[in-house]
């Protein structure tokens, strides 16, 4: 659940993303980064990884904190605060994707409303465990500024967006909402058309006329996406639940702190 006012990254918790809601494009690196919507926040040495479960986690006490996919905003201790747009994963580090608020305000859109901008010097990424960061909560409007439409309509013109077909935080929160399936497919075969597409260019400025660079690169690119889709594709039945439900969430007794015996002896049905 999401409230306004809720810190998503109080002291002792982290983000975990949500798999099923990648967007946008994959790069072509060995470890490349990926970006998602939609990511959870749980108390670190409160959760564990469920053995041999891909993406389910056992967590005791409370339930954990659930982004709708929307902005976000990160207030920062002496950094200018950001509008965030998605959680960034490359490697095992977790980034925030944004922009700061004083450069969203500061930002001219483009004259036609289907015109992209590049996001370089637009957007930029923070370290999700960085010391500097305040609190990670809901967006909301100030008394000066609808800094909810001026994000609806960054995201309008971002390319990131515009590759998985998202205009505003409603799209996000539907997207969200697909098939981990649908998801994965749409992203990793835009993905290898981007990569072809840079074959072809590669090879356009090398002046390759006979296209050989370019058919040499296009099938590397179909070879390459072929086999990351199918190995992201193998995890779908872990992810057929939503990602609530995959937060197996054990409450304590307020007076003990331990797991209740109802709660012990409930678990124990669910998991036959």
């Amino acid at each position: 659940m999401q409230h306004a006012t809720t810190n998503f990254l109080a002291p002792g918790r982290l983000l975990i993303t949500n798999k099923s809601s990648l967007f946008g494009l994959i790069g072509v690196e060995d470890e490349p980064s990926i970006k998602f919507l939609q990511y959870a926040s749980v108390v670190s040495k409160m959760t564990y990884r469920v053995p041999s479960v891909h993406s389910h986690y056992l967590v005791f006490g409370k339930s954990p904190l659930i982004n709708t996919g929307g902005p976000m905003r990160a207030n920062f201790l002496i950094a200018g605060d950001a509008v965030i747009f998605a959680a960034k994963r490359a490697g095992t580090v977790t980034y925030l994707w944004g922009i700061t608020v004083e450069n969203l305000i500061a930002w001219a859109p483009p004259k036609k409303a289907g015109d992209l901008v590049p996001e370089e010097g637009i957007m930029q990424s923070w370290k999700s465990t960085h010391s500097d960061i305040k609190e990670l909560v809901a967006l909301a409007d100030t008394e000066t500024h609808p800094l909810t439409a001026l994000a609806d309509k960054l995201m309008s013109h971002l390319p990131t967006f515009a590759a998985a077909k998202i205009k505003d935080g409603k799209g996000a929160a539907k997207w969200c909402v697909n098939t981990f399936t649908y998801n994965i497919k749409f992203v990793v075969d835009a993905s290898e058309v981007e990569e072809r597409k840079r074959a072809k260019d590669k090879s356009t400025t090398a002046r390759d006329k006979e296209a050989v660079e370019s058919a040499a690169g296009g099938a590397a690119a179909k070879a390459v996406w072929t086999e990351r889709k199918s190995c992201m594709l193998a995890a779908a039945p872990y992810y057929r639940d939503s990602m609530a439900e995959r937060f197996i969430v054990i409450e304590l007794d307020e007076a003990t702190g331990q797991p209740a015996e109802a709660t012990v002896a409930k678990l124990r049905d669910d998991l036959k």
